[in-house]
């Protein structure tokens, strides 16, 4: 009777303990809410998943506390805290806001090595951004006659 109790009590606690829980959702951008394909979405354990071609992410996850982290190349990064019973599914729908950063002026030179533009002593032509975007032109070497 004793071997049967305790086998009992050992299957109740694996089932418990083994029971995944699932978060979904759609992440989409903020302003124009189109769907954005393959976010990260990363546990602190460093599993996670990928969102499809619609936006839409699957993540199974064990109960309890949790955070989600959202990265995607060019938008500010995004986390949630969560807390999942067994069995219990949630649905977490995420926005991401783009994000702009203005870079330094990186000069690219016949050494095949980048360096900033302060540090090199020499004379070189120097092509902004500006000239490039205030203009039609599809070649580098048309943009640096443009000034």
């Amino acid at each position: 009777m004793r071997i049967i109790f305790t086998f009992l009590i050992t299957l109740t606690f694996s089932a418990l303990c083994s029971q995944n829980t699932q978060v979904t959702g759609k992440i989409t951008d903020y302003k124009s809410g189109e769907a954005l394909f393959g976010v990260n979405i990363v546990l602190q354990d460093n599993s996670g998943c990928t969102t499809n071609e619609k936006g839409i992410y699957e993540i199974n996850v064990k109960p309890g506390r949790l955070t989600l982290n959202f990265f995607y190349i060019g938008y500010k990064n995004d986390s949630r805290t969560i807390f999942i019973r067994p069995g219990e599914s949630l649905e977490i729908n995420i926005q991401l806001r783009q994000e702009t950063q203005l870079l330094d002026e990186i000069v690219v030179s016949a050494g095949k090595h980048e360096q900033k533009l302060s540090d090199v002593i020499v004379s070189m032509e120097i092509i902004k951004a500006d000239m490039i975007e205030n203009s039609n032109t599809t070649d580098v070497d048309h943009a640096k006659y443009l000034e």
